[in-house]
């Protein structure tokens, strides 16, 4: 199964990245650890932990990471992503798989991005650099970052945005650019986006809450994976840190809770 659904998005990220895979890509997969899974850049493998509970969407967030690799290898081989990885934002490159893969599931992502909007409970631009550890971040920190890179690669001036913010990261990492003082990512998002990292995630947010406010739908998924609850969505309104919402009918107000997962981003 792995190998298969490797193998089905290979030419569509080779197309994507713009980067051929090259030699054969070992794989290694135990059902038996539940350590993090992680593309190995050093030694140029996939390795995979899955409990026996893996998914085709792990697998091709792990390959697009090991692709992305392939723009920041020098003349040392994969190793030589060492010497470039480390300036480039944990949000980029865990957003760029995610926005791919979406290994934490669509509706998910949808859900925790619609309730930041609606709620106005942002991480900061400075919590998305730190998505590694414990703590429980794994899951909306994931969801916001690819929801974000997804939503900087559409700004981009030509369909071809993600190989030039690539391939000019990976020519302003090189240490004679160190003196300009510039961060890297920031570089690259000016020259192709037309403003850094900061300032588009507060157009990001920006966006996304105009959206959602005026597009919900009053479906909201439930702390059960896949079954949704209707609701007739009025007025948010927030209270002692509790959600609810208000909906007019026959003349008067009705008042109702929203209980709001916040780790997941489901509510109901």
């Amino acid at each position: 199964m792995i190998l298969h659904s490797l193998e089905t998005i290979k030419p569509i990220i080779e197309r994507w990245l713009q980067v051929p895979q090259g030699k054969v890509l070992p794989v290694i997969s135990s059902a038996a650890t539940e350590n993090a899974s992680f593309a190995n850049m050093i030694t140029d493998v996939i390795e995979l932990q899955t409990l026996g509970q893996g998914t085709r969407d792990l697998f091709w967030h792990e390959y697009t990471h090991i692709m992305m690799y392939r723009h920041l290898q020098n003349f040392l081989g994969p190793a030589g992503s060492l010497l470039h990885l480390p300036w480039m934002p944990a949000w980029f490159i865990e957003g760029l798989a995610e926005s791919l893969s979406l290994s934490i599931g669509s509706e998910q992502q949808a859900s925790i991005e619609r309730y930041h909007a609606l709620s106005g409970e942002w991480p900061s631009y400075a919590r998305l650099h730190s998505l590694y550890g414990t703590g429980g971040y794994f899951l909306p920190g994931y969801a916001t970052s690819g929801a974000f890179v997804h939503w900087i690669l559409r700004q981009g001036k030509n369909e071809d945005v993600l190989f030039y913010l690539l391939k000019d990261f990976y020519h302003y990492t090189w240490p004679w650019f160190y003196p300009l003082g510039s961060m890297p990512m920031n570089m690259v998002l000016k020259k192709h986006i037309g403003k850094e990292g900061e300032e588009l995630y507060v157009d990001y947010k920006k966006q996304a809450e105009e959206y959602w406010h005026n597009n919900h739908s009053g479906v909201f998924f439930s702390v059960k994976p896949g079954e949704r609850i209707k609701a007739s969505i009025g007025r948010l309104y927030q209270q002692e840190g509790r959600i609810f919402y208000y909906k007019g009918k026959d003349g008067y107000l009705q008042k109702r809770e929203i209980f709001f997962h916040k780790q997941t981003g489901w509510a109901i």
